[in-house]
């Protein structure tokens, strides 16, 4: 298993310039439809998201889904929680 990236790489690749349009935008399929959709009211707290994709563009991706955690796949078929 691979080692989680360091606090300053998960910072650069915080994608925390993006309001919830443009992370809707940015990270498209699922993900990006459930941010778009009124009635997901309770998925617009976009920490968890804006996480995964640091991880992921990091080099520490999500690798699976685990009981009693949604996750979803953006367009890059990633998954984020």
């Amino acid at each position: 298993m691979a080692g989680l990236p360091s606090l300053a790489t998960l910072v650069e690749n915080d994608p925390a310039k993006y309001d919830i349009d443009g992370l809707a935008a940015l990270f498209e399929g699922a993900v990006g439809a459930i941010l778009r959709d009124p009635k997901y009211v309770a998925h617009k707290d976009t920490c968890a998201i804006r996480v995964s994709r640091a991880l992921d563009h990091a080099g520490a991706p999500i690798a699976r889904s685990v009981k009693g955690v949604r996750a979803d796949r953006g367009g890059d078929k990633n998954l984020h929680i």
